[in-house]
């Protein structure tokens, strides 16, 4: 019996595989041409757009400067009220004041605070403003002092048994950026006890809108030559 042989067999089936790869590949590579090429497109696409977004959105502002290069904008800064008297600022200020209409006399009865000025030097307007006046001491208000500053019942300020409000000359002014606007002369009465040089506590607030007043404490004194 002459022997057997596979030779042939093997050949055409290997042959059958390399067909069957070959197909295979050219499937996969028909779908990712057909499918892969256009999802990377769109992938792409979304890219380029969220970039471009990107770069035409505004810039957020700098929180902690009013410019810097990164910034597009410049930060706008709050409304804050400046308390001047006589021209300078308020708080720590020592006045001693006599009587404006006679400047000689020794135990005076009456003096006044002159005329309050508030600055605003924010970039916004505050809203509308009041004032409010302590003393820690019981002073009066003297017939020459304006309407526009009103005693209050009791004081709502601990260690200052008398206190005056005031809207301003017209009432509840609004102070714009840049502007300084001037408040009624406070004219008020020494009490009689009151030693001459005795320093009392002033304290007055300004009211614009923000939750926490603008503050300032001074310290006045009457003038005048003790017995």
């Amino acid at each position: 019996m002459p022997p057997l042989t596979f030779r042939n067999t093997f050949s055409h089936s290997a042959s059958s595989a390399k067909i069957t790869a070959g197909i295979t590949l050219s499937v996969w590579i028909f779908i990712f041409c057909c499918f892969g090429v256009r999802a990377v497109y769109r992938d792409h696409q979304s890219l380029v757009a969220t970039v471009g977004r990107l770069q035409n959105a505004p810039k957020s502002t700098c929180p902690s400067c009013p410019t810097c290069p990164s910034c597009s904008t410049v930060r706008q800064v709050p409304a804050h009220l400046e308390i001047l008297l006589a021209g300078s600022e308020a708080n720590g200020q020592s006045l001693t004041l006599g009587n404006p209409y006679n400047p000689t006399e020794k135990d005076p009865s009456m003096f006044s605070l002159g005329a309050f000025n508030t600055k605003n030097d924010g970039d916004l307007a505050t809203g509308q403003t009041s004032a409010r006046m302590y003393f820690d001491q019981f002073i009066g208000k003297s017939a020459g002092s304006s309407g526009d500053w009103q005693q209050q019942t009791a004081s709502d300020e601990i260690g200052f048994p008398v206190e005056y409000w005031c809207c301003g000359f017209l009432g509840n002014r609004i102070v714009n950026p840049g502007e300084t606007w001037n408040w009624p002369e406070f004219w008020g009465s020494w009490p009689r006890e009151l030693p001459v040089g005795k320093p009392v506590t002033v304290k007055i607030k300004f009211f614009y809108g923000k939750k926490k007043p603008a503050v300032a404490s001074f310290t006045i004194r009457k003038k005048g030559s003790p017995d």
